[in-house]
């Protein structure tokens, strides 16, 4: 179990957390996806806040379908989460390995495991950088979700 440790408010009121070694979905709310991503303060830029909610909306998630994880250490145990709260998308922001005994993902190239869809892409802050990072995540997501254009 991945224990987490609630830091600060996303997305109008969405909850977002920091693992810390264990989590679990005590109140088995539904949830379609859980996003990770790379962030050493307790808080989001608001530039990069606005840019996940319109990358959220644009997948068409409802906010209280989505659980996103702040993550120092790098390394979450895909198998634990997907135990845990059973989600239609994993999506990986930045260098975050999946698990020890799992080999690298490669950026922008979707997985399946056990019926979870598995993204790993570049960090939040090479989203917003670096130049058409956001359009090639975004082809991947269109054709993972089954988004229509």
């Amino acid at each position: 179990m991945l224990q987490i440790q609630q830091t600060a408010s996303l997305f109008s009121g969405q909850k977002v957390f920091r693992i810390l070694k264990n989590v679990e979905n005590k109140n088995q709310e539904a949830i379609r996806a859980v996003v990770v991503y790379e962030n050493n303060a307790d808080t989001l830029s608001p530039s990069l806040q606005e840019m996940l909610d319109n990358l959220m909306k644009a997948c068409k998630f409802n906010v209280s379908e989505l659980l996103f994880l702040s993550n120092k250490e790098n390394e979450v145990s895909i198998g634990q989460i997907q135990s845990s709260f059973n989600p239609q998308i994993l999506l990986l922001f930045g260098e975050i390995a999946g698990s020890k005994n799992m080999i690298k993902l490669q950026k922008n190239v979707s997985y399946e495991m056990n019926g979870m869809k598995i993204l790993r892409t570049e960090s939040l802050e090479n989203l917003e950088k670096i130049k058409g990072e956001k359009g090639k995540l975004w082809e991947v997501l269109k054709q993972t979700l089954n988004i229509a254009s």
